[in-house]
């Protein structure tokens, strides 16, 4: 069996841990990859091409690549979804495949020569159901017809969350029995040795690129609110650099992605309250190390963040209850330790790539 594999740059590392899972996991199905965003963007021509669309979408500042200004520009024009179908087109014809998976829905197969599925973490549309999310929207406007056709056309659709599967049908009108949910695993392998000590050092942990997006400010101020009450909270921020002082909080900044789980075994929770997430692997990798998770009640993380159980969800803005939850956690290492032990547990047995990939893999066979 033999299958076209189409996905868009790293994406924090998911579109290279699902092409190994299926390589792992269905080692009779001969797999053919291809990074769409390097076959176009390493193409001289096409970067010519693409510098008045830069120039329109992004200013003076996104004809220089550093930064990502000229991709990011880029990317989200008709142009360049344009230039995409047209090299699906032609690499889906190139051979013989039995199907095609493509990962997003911005990566157009206006012409699918075999059956083609869809993974997904995300919509263009489902940038509505968040606060601002229409400026987040307009975007992706030019992509959106492409996506939707693209949708249309598609024999099965995964999803990771229920929150894709509910964009899909109401936003989409995609019918549900074409959208089948298979979750996710994680990027960043899970600590070795989890000492059970960590629940009472009262340590927040926070793992994130993205400060502003991933709710950095208002945790900053849930903790200085809970470290009143408790003067030995800490808090350390990984994956970026705000430029945040304080008593008890640590900036850890960007590390490689192996050293994540060295942080994950010393904190006593995992604290991330997203305004926008597609899904959020951050908080399974969280899970997977034994922390209860407190998480905006956005996106998919109502999946799997049980309120009093996995962790708790909150209002985004309501920094009260963040500081409230906060305080619940670090205040009973007890507590803390058997949600952990249940984050644990529902994450190992729903939330691996191994089997996401066997749920797609079982799905696609029943379909060709």
């Amino acid at each position: 069996m033999k299958m076209l594999y189409l996905y868009r740059g790293w994406n924090s590392g998911t579109n290279q841990a699902v092409l190994d899972a299926w390589r792992i996991g269905s080692p009779n199905v001969d797999i053919k990859a291809f990074d769409l965003d390097t076959v176009i963007l390493s193409n001289f021509r096409n970067k010519f091409l693409a510098l008045p669309i830069a120039y329109r979408r992004g200013g003076i500042k996104a004809l220089f690549p550093k930064g990502g200004r000229f991709i990011d520009a880029v990317k989200r024009s008709e142009w360049y979804m344009k230039a995409i179908a047209k090299k699906v087109d032609k690499l889906q014809n190139a051979e013989d495949y039995d199907f095609s998976l493509a990962i997003g829905t911005v990566i157009p197969n206006m012409n699918p020569c075999q059956p083609h599925f869809i993974y997904t973490d995300l919509t263009m549309r489902a940038n509505e159901y968040y606060p601002d999310g229409e400026k987040r929207l307009d975007l992706w406007k030019e992509c959106i017809p492409y996506e939707e056709e693209s949708l249309r056309k598609a024999t099965l659709v995964f999803t990771m969350s229920d929150h894709i599967t509910r964009s899909l049908v109401e936003q989409y009108n995609i019918q549900p029995e074409k959208i089948i949910r298979v979750n996710a695993g994680i990027n960043s392998p899970a600590p070795v040795q989890m000492d059970s000590s960590r629940y009472s050092r009262k340590n927040l942990l926070f793992v994130g690129v993205d400060w502003e997006r991933k709710g950095g400010p208002q945790l900053v101020d849930a903790f200085r609110r809970a470290k009143i009450r408790y003067p030995q909270a800490t808090l350390t921020i990984v994956g970026c650099s705000p430029e945040i002082k304080g008593p008890g909080i640590e900036v850890i900044g960007r590390v490689p992605q192996q050293q994540v789980s060295q942080y994950l075994a010393r904190a006593s929770c995992f604290c991330m309250v997203s305004r926008r997430e597609p899904f959020g692997i951050a908080y399974i990798e969280a899970m997977h190390a034994g922390l209860p998770v407190i998480a905006s009640n956005l996106g998919a993380a109502p999946d799997f963040v049980i309120n009093g159980q996995t962790g708790f969800l909150v209002d985004i803005d309501d920094i009260d209850e963040f500081a409230g939850r906060i305080e619940e956690l670090i205040g009973n290492p007890d507590k803390c330790l058997q949600m952990g032990q249940q984050a644990r547990k529902c994450a190992m047995s729903e939330y691996t790539w191994e089997k996401t990939q066997q749920k797609m893999y079982q799905a696609i066979c029943s379909m060709i």
